[in-house]
């Protein structure tokens, strides 16, 4: 099993370094070429997602992304404390952290 957490700014820094640590555990957790392309394009994803609509105006705040792995999935997580997505059923503010879970290897 391969974890990994990291806490960066929401600024210009934060895809860089997030993408900086993911080589190293994509070797340790012996993830697949293949997979690793697409794990670094969710990973990416989230954070992307993070600084456009948690911290919309360059407000300086801060993400968190833990990545899990084991020998059958990758778990990642990011959690913001930046603004809060609105409840679709209540219109009132909520809390969230994204995450996805998939298995790894080709087959």
């Amino acid at each position: 099993m391969s974890r990994v957490k990291v806490t960066v700014l929401s600024d210009a820094s934060a895809s860089p370094l997030v993408s900086a640590l993911l080589p190293a555990f994509v070797e340790s957790a012996g993830i697949p070429v293949d997979d690793a392309r697409r794990l670094s394009a969710v990973v990416q994803g989230f954070v992307s997602f993070t600084l456009e609509n948690a911290y919309p105006d360059d407000d300086l705040g801060e993400i968190e992304v833990t990545l899990d792995a084991n020998e059958s999935f990758v778990e990642v997580a990011v959690h913001d404390w930046g603004l809060p997505l609105t409840s679709a059923t209540s219109g009132r503010p909520g809390t969230c952290s994204s995450s996805t879970s998939a298995p790894t290897g080709s087959g």
